[in-house]
């Protein structure tokens, strides 16, 4: 039994327009924009908006997706919890991050561990053992292997999966519903595969690649989409009644782009070039110029209809795969 594991991600920017954590409003105004200093590997500072409720007029704070008042993200949390699961020590954690620009001490990793730690022991104790392994090698082996640790980092950082094997037994299960419910908690997304091993099924592993490609596509669309409709809508409030119709298109493309990678919609590869098309006109910002949404959504649409082909064949692929579990 394996499990295909992503970290969570971690924006520099506030997102859409949050509901007042007091009242519950959706009336809320800008009150205050201020830098938030984190601990991140690929991000030193990130922008965090102070809101004012305009029923009950208190303010509170809009973050970035990933980011809260910790200093830490949820990306370096989620990844303290993986590492100590793999059998590293909390020493080994602060070093090998440290390597890579964070840093933290013990304390900091064993508060990240805290909120999953009888589940993480467990799985940590096991690792040592080497009863789990990490892309084909033993956690008892990858622990000492301090290259392959980072490597391994980088990649997950990257954007990469992380492959973990159990034995398949009924321990092996355990270990592996435990860790589903640590990254269920974390916000890791995971994909689980009952049968076989990674080193010695290929069936399996092209499976899990499948779905792996499919749900970064999902979770890259559903962040664009969010972009491009919040800043389509900001717009649309002081545009007049042609500006209103060309975003209002706008928005509907978006809606159905979010359909297709969601396989509400059948669709091909023609319906990406049309959509594309309508979108080829918008000029590539100066140098020092800030790009505009037309353009931003030229070359999304453009990205989706170069990779048309292995978009369309792997939804259908999902499709046919849940025809088959039902």
């Amino acid at each position: 039994m394996w499990i295909t594991l992503k970290l969570p991600e971690t924006g520099s920017e506030p997102l859409g327009r949050p509901h007042c954590p007091y009242c519950r409003s959706t009336h809320t105004r800008t009150y205050e924009k201020i830098i938030k200093r984190v601990k991140h590997p690929n991000l030193s500072f990130v922008s965090v908006v102070r809101r004012r409720c305009e029923r009950c007029g208190r303010t509170f704070r809009h973050y970035a997706p990933g980011v809260s008042r910790s200093i830490q993200t949820v990306t370096v949390k989620a990844l303290n919890v993986l590492l100590y699961s793999m059998g590293l020590s909390y020493s080994q954690i602060v070093t090998l991050l440290g390597d890579l620009g964070v840093k933290l001490v013990k304390s900091t990793v064993w508060r990240s561990v805290r909120p999953v730690r009888r589940r993480a022991c467990y799985i940590h104790a096991e690792s040592l053992k080497g009863q789990v392994s990490v892309k084909g090698m033993a956690t008892n082996l990858f622990k000492k292997e301090e290259g392959e640790q980072a490597h391994l980092v980088e990649e997950l950082l990257a954007g990469g999966d992380l492959d973990i094997e159990f034995p398949d037994t009924e321990e092996g299960r355990a270990l592996a519903e435990a860790l589903a419910s640590i990254a269920k908690r974390l916000g890791i997304e995971f994909v689980a595969q009952k049968e076989g091993a990674v080193a010695n099924n290929r069936n399996n592993a092209t499976d899990a690649q499948k779905n792996a490609y499919i749900s970064r596509l999902r979770r890259s669309v559903k962040r664009r989409y969010r972009d491009l409709t919040h800043e389509a809508q900001q717009l649309m409030k002081r545009a007049n009644r042609k500006e209103k119709e060309r975003l209002q298109e706008l928005l509907d493309d978006c809606k159905y782009i979010l359909d297709i990678v969601e396989g509400k919609e059948d669709s091909c590869e023609a319906e990406f070039w049309e959509i594309y098309k309508r979108y080829a006109w918008a000029k590539a910002p100066h140098k020092g110029e800030t790009a505009s949404l037309w353009y931003r959504m030229r070359l999304f649409t453009l990205r989706l209809w170069d990779e048309s082909s292995r978009i369309l064949k792997q939804l259908d692929d999902s499709r046919q795969v849940e025809r088959s579990r039902r």
